[in-house]
């Protein structure tokens, strides 16, 4: 995420101090998760919000076609 070259830099202060903090901190996004990692979230996160947002969705739904 460092820019590169000099001329980079001056666009891209975000990315920088990103890549600084990171560094400095040593956080762990530096390294990407394991393709699983975001799998196993995913249907987490499927099994919790899905029938709510469908739910939701449905009643939005309805009260548009009462008015």
């Amino acid at each position: 995420m460092r820019p590169t070259s000099d001329h980079t830099a001056p666009r891209c202060p975000s990315i920088a101090a990103l890549a600084s903090w990171i560094e400095e901190s040593n956080d762990l996004g530096r390294m990407p998760e394991a393709p699983e990692i975001h799998q196993c979230w995913e249907r987490q996160m499927q099994q919790n919000y899905d029938a709510c947002i469908d739910a939701m969705l449905e009643a939005r739904r309805r009260r548009c076609q009462a008015r």
